[in-house]
């Protein structure tokens, strides 16, 4: 039998794909499957509401069925369960991640819509807004309020249930994709200790760790440090426009840039945090937020522009120049608004670019290196143990595969 070729190797083994094989994708596909029918289910009774009481809404301008929260709250619950089926069979990491930011999403959006069906529930209760004008006989109608009752009641446990689903998603993505992740182990073959311990295997988390120190710490703490500027300063002009308004039915939509502005301050200090740390868990956060800072975004765009159309509108109904100059702020603050959340929006997206980079797509789960030498317990930087004396680290013994079995036999 001719001798075997020593092989200078370090094998790194795939932790990364190890824990996605523990992915719970029966758990994923169920969740999904029950998030695409309680999603079906709330765009239906949203829709039932708007039809049965749109005659109110012509009579009622700042009747609240126009606003449709049911049918895109659930539209974003069907995508997400969407994703957890596509995740629940493929089993591959960008699923899952993706699966991980929308069920942290999803989240919110079951907080909207259970928040929306508890403040129109009084209004239906006490009969508000049933009473609307008939158009061809000019004379007023009164609605039932119990259909609105109980459309109103199912939209809120739908809120519940699904913010309860997208809690327990988040559970089984994250413990594949941050903290439930462990690092790469190094697998290193001693020819000298084959009588004992033909594998000495040494914890190393070197392709990790190399990954996550490309991560552009400088950049995440530029973009966070901008967005606490930009969130303080939606929150403060939110606060502004609702001075003029009073507690109604759509003091929710007023805040739209206090909350807003809350999240983009939240995101940017877990920003600013994760390129200082540059640790796994910090990094993942920030690109969840990223991800939801990006919907928060669209949102305050899409409701201050709405805002800013409204207040253009009005200014022709003026009648003296206290209105007009009232309207003229309000004009104004809107539209600041509406380019923080523009900007806001740009920023969470390079955010999320940069955090993808190291904790989903852009991250390598296998690498092979060749290194010089291999003394037995060395790690990656060097340090080679005393307990192996001079005489071990003035001879160091090429790493190398051990022999079959079958080999050993001749």
């Amino acid at each position: 039998m001719d001798a075997q070729n020593s092989q200078q190797a370090t094998l790194y083994n795939s932790p990364v794909r190890d824990r996605i094989k523990e992915f719970k994708g029966c758990g994923a596909i169920s969740l999904g499957s029950l998030l695409i029918i309680l999603g079906i289910g709330a765009a239906i009774i949203d829709g039932m509401i708007f039809h049965i009481y749109y005659p109110i809404e012509l009579t009622f301008p700042d009747f609240d069925t126009h606003y449709f929260v049911g049918v895109w709250t659930g539209a974003f619950f069907v995508l997400t369960g969407i994703i957890g089926i596509a995740a629940g069979k493929s089993k591959t990491q960008c699923m899952i991640t993706t699966l991980l930011v929308l069920s942290v999403s999803g989240i919110f959006f079951a907080i909207a819509l259970l928040s929306y069906s508890a403040v129109t529930m009084p209004g239906a209760v006490q009969g508000q807004f049933n009473i609307y004008k008939d158009s061809p006989l000019n004379i007023l109608k009164s609605l039932n309020p119990s259909p609105r009752i109980g459309l109103n009641g199912a939209l809120f446990a739908i809120g519940v249930i699904c913010g309860i689903l997208c809690i327990v998603s988040c559970a089984l993505g994250c413990a594949v994709v941050c903290c439930g992740r462990r690092n790469a182990n190094t697998e290193r073959y001693y020819p000298e200790m084959m009588g004992q311990n033909p594998q000495q295997t040494a914890p190393d988390n070197a392709p990790v760790r190399e990954k996550i120190n490309e991560f552009k710490g400088c950049g995440a703490i530029f973009l966070g440090s901008l967005l606490m500027i930009l969130g303080i300063g939606a929150a403060v002009i939110g606060g502004m426009i609702f001075h003029f308004k009073p507690l109604n039915i759509l003091s929710p939509w007023l805040f739209a840039g206090v909350w807003s502005g809350a999240v983009c301050l939240v995101t940017g200090f877990i920003g600013i945090r994760a390129g200082i740390s540059k640790t796994q868990c910090m990094i993942s956060t920030y690109l969840v937020l990223s991800v939801l800072g990006i919907f928060f975004a669209i949102f305050m765009i899409v409701n201050h522009a709405s805002m800013v159309s409204f207040y253009s509108y009005s200014w022709y109904y003026a009648r003296d120049r206290r209105e007009i100059s009232v309207l003229s702020l309000r004009l104004g603050l809107n539209g600041a608004l509406v380019a923080i959340g523009v900007v806001s929006g740009f920023l969470c997206i390079v955010s999320s670019i940069l955090g993808c980079a190291v904790v989903c797509c852009g991250r390598r789960n296998v690498r092979n290196e060749n290194p010089s030498w291999n003394y037995p317990g060395a790690d990656n930087s060097g340090h080679i143990p005393y307990r192996y004396g001079r005489e071990m680290q003035q001879n160091p013994h090429p790493a190398q595969y051990p022999q079959k079995r079958e080999q050993s036999r001749f």
